[in-house]
């Protein structure tokens, strides 16, 4: 946990890590720092527009072959190749973002009381299953098959001031296998 934000180290791409990644259930796309998505050869294939704290900026993105984490694997992922001046206001540590490209494929538990992420989680005991749908292309809070929960306990908040993007609310829609916890950074 960095500042009450989920950060995971292990992160691989292409095989290629561990990498210390912000686990972003707000955040639409994934994101990796532009100077190492250089060092580990990854080619821009397109550009796009991102909608920061500061403004509108242009940045380049392409797909990598396999992201994984622990052995939650998803292929074919989309991300963006930024600067993530906003993440290394929490950390310079901070090499990217899973967001819900990555994280939408699993079932998953963040236990802030723990300091870990569980993927193919059960509904925990004194928790409740939060359910979210697709509405206009973003994830909404609305009954619908997804499986992602909380427990009821005082926990820090997710600021979207200190996101570089927040386009969506978190979910997870059950498409994952069941994979151990990783422990969040202290």
């Amino acid at each position: 946990m960095m500042m009450g934000r989920p950060v995971v180290e292990g992160v691989f791409l292409n095989g290629q890590g561990p990498l210390r990644f912000l686990l972003d259930t707000g955040a639409q796309s994934n994101q990796v720092e532009a100077s190492i998505a250089r060092k580990l050869g990854l080619t821009p294939t397109f550009q796009t527009k991102m909608d920061t704290v500061s403004g509108t900026i242009h940045v380049a993105g392409g797909r990598i072959a396999e992201v994984s984490l622990g052995s939650a694997r998803a292929s074919n992922q989309e991300f963006l190749f930024t600067a993530m001046d906003g993440v290394h206001a929490l950390s310079a540590q901070i090499q990217g973002v899973l967001g819900q490209e990555f994280l939408a494929r699993f079932d998953y538990l963040i236990d802030f009381a723990n300091h870990r992420v569980v993927f193919g989680a059960g509904v925990p005991e004194a928790g409740r299953r939060v359910d979210f749908e697709r509405i206009d292309g973003r994830r909404q809070s609305r009954p619908a098959k997804a499986n992602w929960y909380w427990i009821p306990e005082p926990i820090p908040r997710f600021s979207s001031a200190h996101r570089p993007q927040s386009r969506t609310v978190g979910s997870a829609n059950g498409h994952g296998p069941g994979v151990p916890s990783r422990r969040f950074i202290d």
